[in-house]
């Protein structure tokens, strides 16, 4: 009698689990309530009635895999996701159960067991209710689901019947695990492959907002020195009258200092247009008032004519290098930031040199160490070289005596 009791609360419980995870991947309130609680009541009786009566495994699956694909179309009416979401239900409830039981006993197909192995089913069910909805918590309930990701979870259902199942032989069972495990890692390298795309337009994503957020420096910078010189003009009257005075009275260091800061005013800016090239400069504005807020020591040799074109893939290496560089000095005892970048007849050459500190080295491009190489070099090297070799061009990296330089040559 005890037996029957646990049975029944382990039962309700198992099924208030399911409920939970369909509010996983559905949305669950528009569902009218007596509804929704009719079908889960009928889905108990579906399911408690079989498993009593007959304590049949191929059985069980069959009426509780059947019971939760039914009551997934009363969320959604997509056959893929309801499928894919069933399977996935069920083969987390499935293994929960192998756990609970295969360990500790010998179980046998039909035998009678004791129910305080499903309480503890329904325990580890729950904790993967509470491990996969932190996973999926905030994300979209989207109605899209691939085919090959609904083959996973139905895979995994067919190993674990077959596993449970007597009558199946040993070798078809091999067969068919072999082959769900390949599938499953076909699958996993395309989605690496997507993931890795995924990435690589996030990081692009991330370089063109900085380019944003420099042409807006840019642009406030140039907005500023307009004003100033705006203000001088109005004020050039009073500056020529004050000068006249300072003449007359033959106050020659006070008129070096008036016009000492009246350069400085009309030249604010001035020295932060280092190209001619608006595109370029925003870029090399944005990261050169970095490195000298940040560095000791910054050298720049820029020679670049202002109409020169590709300015989006020139940016894309001077930025990725240029924050890489700026990032690796900023740990160092020198601070030292060098960059040269010149335009010669069609030949384009970038010399980035920092110090920096690590065991990661390199000789003509090629890593020599096999330690696991700093986070400030690895991550924007790889896009730099894609970028130079869509102009057949040259990358060399190099690092001696605690500097760490890249060598560019581009034929644009």
């Amino acid at each position: 009698m005890f037996n029957f009791i646990l049975c029944i609360m382990a039962n309700i419980f198992r099924i208030y689990i399911i409920r939970q995870f369909m509010g996983l991947f559905y949305d669950t309130k528009i569902v009218e309530k007596k509804k929704e609680l009719l079908c889960y009541v009928l889905y108990f009786l579906y399911t408690i009635i079989p498993y009593l009566l007959f304590h049949q495994p191929v059985l069980n699956f069959i009426t509780s895999f059947s019971g939760v694909l039914v009551l997934t179309f009363l969320y959604g009416k997509s056959m893929k996701k309801n499928i894919f979401v069933s399977s996935s239900i069920y083969i987390v409830n499935g293994l929960c159960d192998c756990v609970s039981v295969l360990l500790f006993v010998d179980y046998k197909a039909g035998s009678d067991m004791n129910e305080i192995f499903a309480v503890l089913t329904d325990f580890l069910f729950w904790i993967c209710y509470f491990g996969v909805g932190r996973v999926l918590k905030g994300k979209e309930k989207s109605e899209t689901i691939h085919i090959p990701l609904i083959l996973i979870p139905v895979g995994s259902v067919g190993i674990v019947v077959l596993l449970v199942s007597e009558t199946v032989s040993f070798p078809i069972k091999i067969v068919f695990i072999c082959l769900v495990l390949l599938f499953i890692n076909v699958w996993t390298f395309y989605i690496y492959g997507i993931i890795s795309e995924f990435y690589k337009e996030r990081y692009e994503g991330i370089l063109l907002k900085k380019e944003v957020e420099a042409y807006q420096k840019q642009s406030a910078m140039l907005k500023e020195t307009e004003e100033r010189i705006n203000q001088i003009r109005h004020d050039l009257r009073h500056h020529v009258c004050e000068l006249r005075i300072l003449a007359n009275n033959k106050k020659y260091e006070e008129i070096v200092g008036y016009l000492d800061n009246m350069e400085e005013v009309t030249e604010y800016g001035a020295n932060r247009s280092i190209s001619g090239n608006q595109e370029i400069d925003s870029m090399l504005n944005y990261l050169l008032e970095k490195a000298e807020t940040s560095l000791k020591v910054v050298h720049k040799n820029i020679k670049i004519p202002e109409g020169l074109q590709h300015s989006m893939d020139i940016n894309i290496i001077l930025g990725n290098l240029l924050e890489n560089a700026i990032e690796s000095a900023e740990q160092t005892k020198e601070q030292l930031l060098d960059i040269k970048v010149i335009y010669r007849q069609g030949v384009l050459k970038i010399l980035v040199s920092n110090s920096y500190v690590g065991s990661y080295q390199y000789e003509h491009g090629v890593k020599k160490t096999t330690k696991k190489e700093g986070k400030n070099h690895g991550i924007g090297l790889q896009s730099v070289q894609k970028t130079v070799e869509k102009y057949q061009g040259v990358m060399d990296v190099n690092t001696k005596n605690g500097i760490f330089q890249v060598k560019i040559v581009m034929y644009i």
